[in-house]
């Protein structure tokens, strides 16, 4: 079948919802909203649900566990997650999606694809990650980053952009990065590479630079302790990019006054329609495939 011959609904979430609505209609599509900020309901949750082939949910999926995420859209009661459970025949897109409902779909003949399971998206999305991180770090500093000292934690996909892009801005950029097969890469980058551990295998980050003014945490662990945040500079600004619970002790940081902005959802903060863009190409050749 046709992708145009589909009908399409998307529900809740924040801006990327709104800019992927208008750009499956872009493409010609029958696309029905609902909870979707900046857009009409075109009908009851009920009678869309009912009539659409494929389902375009938010990411996240949910943020109780038990309601539809829905941003800025207090006009509405959030639809609970279990209206979706039933979904024989249709093709359901979201991300970050627990368990529990992705088997529910599944069992009821549903499609479901997460996202955050696509390789070439999270790929896509690291780059308006690694800009809306610079982007948050300029309002925050009272300095520029050209000439700043700056620590990067972690050389995957978000890190490698965003050293690259520091470098650019003539920043002195420093890379702690545990695989140390990645370590030739970070300088080639013109950064320089850092081990993960102390000498001693703890994880103290002891070699920090004491006037190091702004340090991106990519790695989605706890590893910042209240043991290593001891020795974080004064006047250094933390910029926590990874996904709850974050990568830092959020009582101990607020005890030794760290000055910490948590950004998370960047590509939805920060480039929303170049977000969105992603998501529309990723799953309509999904769709596509799936209904040859």
């Amino acid at each position: 079948m046709e992708i145009s011959a589909l009908r399409y609904a998307v529900f809740g979430g924040d801006a990327r919802q709104s800019f992927l609505t208008e750009i499956l209609r872009r493409k010609g599509l029958t696309v029905d909203s609902f909870g979707v900020p900046d857009q009409p309901d075109t009908g009851s949750w009920k009678k869309i649900l009912e009539r659409a082939d494929c389902l375009f949910l938010p990411l996240p999926i949910t943020r109780d566990g038990v309601r539809l995420f829905c941003e800025d859209r207090e006009d509405i009661v959030p639809v609970r997650l279990d209206r979706f459970f039933d979904c024989a025949g249709k093709i359901l897109f979201a991300g970050r999606i627990p368990p529990s409902f992705r088997a529910s779909v599944s069992a009821s003949g549903g499609r479901i694809y997460d996202y955050f399971d696509s390789e070439s998206l999270q790929i896509l999305n690291a780059l308006p990650t690694a800009e809306g991180a610079i982007f948050t770090a300029m309002k925050e500093l009272p300095v520029t980053l050209c000439g700043a000292c700056i620590a990067v934690i972690g050389y995957g996909r978000i890190g490698r952009l965003l050293t690259d892009r520091l470098v650019a801005l003539g920043s002195s950029v420093t890379v702690y990065e545990r695989k140390e097969d990645r370590h030739p890469y970070i300088r080639f980058s013109k950064a320089a590479a850092s081990p993960f551990f102390d000498a001693g295998g703890k994880k103290q980050l002891l070699s920090l630079p004491r006037d190091c003014r702004v340090l991106f945490n990519t790695v989605p662990e706890p590893i910042f302790t209240r043991e290593v945040l001891e020795f974080f500079p004064k006047n250094c600004l933390f910029v926590d990019l990874a996904s709850p619970p974050g990568g830092l002790d959020p009582v101990a940081a607020s005890e030794l006054n760290i000055n910490r902005v948590w950004a998370t959802a960047l590509p939805g903060k920060y480039a929303p329609e170049s977000a969105a863009s992603y998501l529309a190409e990723e799953a309509l050749s999904i769709i596509e495939k799936a209904t040859l």
